[in-house]
């Protein structure tokens, strides 16, 4: 939701696990804000949720408090008056949810639903507003990106060997990068900066340009996003694996398979192209199932 520096806001409601909910805040005072994350339904007494919230700042994303409770409970959090919550003017939050049971002993059963996150975020913005927090400029497909070199340079082996070493780009305000989409370059700066922009649309494009610029934490967040949250077949996820050398990843995968069917359903049709450590696994899991 956005926030101009007003006394109240009220988020867009979203069902969430069959229940409207939406976040509120206000200003307490002039030093301190509260928000809460508000359900319309009755919900039974047996449903709790843990709720996270989050701010976005020019440095990334900033948790700024926690609750856990049941749906009927409004538990609001409190957080101080800061500037640097304000972007253009503006406050982003975010509300992370994850919806649990407990039964009559008060025993924690079952997690309902994976988090979700509530609230209508707005894309993190890289053109002249930010121009005076920026020192370089990065053109791709005739759009320019205003980013700070150190940042990228402390995130990427690539930047720091463009914006530190010897190269001659290293003295130049604008710089053009080539064999790169700026839809994908948006989203993988975000993604830098801890903005939660991975899923199955994006997690491809992403990855591509974090292991073009050597973006370890980029790259982990897709990995770690590809092995718990994805709903990608388990051919398009081995085949990434593959594709940007994850063994970890590839691992994963071969866990999976658990049957001949599997076993078919990951083979190209054209097996000259699949990575030959790949064919000798599941070719030792194909001998396995036939001795049982």
């Amino acid at each position: 939701m956005g926030l101009s520096k007003g006394d109240r806001c009220d988020g867009p409601v979203k069902t969430f696990n069959g229940y409207n909910c939406h976040i509120g805040c206000r200003k307490k005072n002039e030093s301190e804000w509260e928000i809460g994350l508000l359900v319309w339904n009755d919900p039974p007494p047996s449903l709790y949720w843990k709720a996270e919230y989050k701010i976005r700042t020019n440095d990334g994303v900033e948790t700024v408090g926690t609750t856990d409770g049941t749906f009927r409970d409004y538990l609001p959090i409190s957080f101080r008056n800061d500037p640097k919550y304000f972007i253009n003017g503006n406050m982003k939050i975010e509300c992370h949810v994850e919806v649990y049971e407990v039964d009559e002993n008060g025993v924690r059963t079952a997690v309902i639903e994976n988090e979700t996150e509530i609230g209508n975020v707005t894309p993190r913005l890289f053109d002249e507003s930010v121009k005076e927090f920026s020192d370089v400029v990065l053109v791709i497909e005739k759009k320019k990106f205003y980013v700070n070199k150190l940042y990228l340079a402390s995130e990427s082996s690539y930047f720091k060997s463009l914006f530190i070493g010897s190269f001659e780009e290293s003295k130049k305000d604008e710089i053009s990068l080539k064999d790169v989409e700026a839809k994908y370059f948006q989203l993988f700066l975000e993604s830098l900066y801890g903005d939660p922009v991975i899923n199955d649309e994006t997690v491809d494009g992403i990855l591509k340009l974090a292991d073009m610029f050597d973006a370890k934490r980029v790259i982990l967040k897709c990995k770690v996003y590809l092995i718990k949250n994805s709903k990608k077949s388990l051919k398009e996820k081995l085949d990434l694996a593959v594709q940007f050398n994850s063994n970890e990843l590839k691992e994963f995968c071969l866990k999976q398979i658990k049957t001949v069917e599997d076993i078919r359903f990951v083979i190209s049709d054209n097996l000259e192209e699949m990575d030959h450590s790949v064919l000798a696994s599941l070719f030792e899991k194909l001998l396995e199932f036939n001795n049982q």
